[in-house]
């Protein structure tokens, strides 16, 4: 099987399990590796957008408190960005409904960067 298969995949198995509006896998070079989009956005944007703000908080985190970055996530009244790295090479992009226990989805979005860091090897 390829790695583009694989990929999508795991975004297939993460969605079946979390309550996700758009899950996506981007490279650090901003563009997108693997998607599910049923909302028709641009993925482009997402991709680039996702890599701009995950690189620019790495170097905050790294210069201000020398450590690297877990998570971000983008909180708003009708949901949440969340950005993880996946490793050197991707990030893990998700826009999650407005719901009360985002621990799962965290928990859950952690199991895909290690699996998504571990395809990309």
């Amino acid at each position: 099987m390829n790695k583009s298969f694989l990929l999508n995949e795991l975004l297939r198995e993460f969605e079946s399990n979390t309550p996700v509006k758009i899950s996506a896998i981007v490279s650090r070079d901003g563009l997108i590796i693997a998607s599910i989009n049923d909302y028709q956005l641009n993925e482009d944007s997402i991709a680039g957008l996702a890599a701009d703000i995950t690189i620019l908080s790495e170097r905050t985190m790294k210069e201000l408190l020398n450590t690297t970055v877990r998570r971000l996530i983008i909180d708003s009244e009708e949901g949440s960005i969340i950005l993880i790295p996946a490793g050197e090479e991707a990030i893990i992009f998700s826009l999650i409904p407005n719901i009360k226990n985002l621990g799962i989805v965290i928990f859950n979005l952690g199991k895909l960067a290690y699996k998504v860091e571990k395809t990309l090897k």
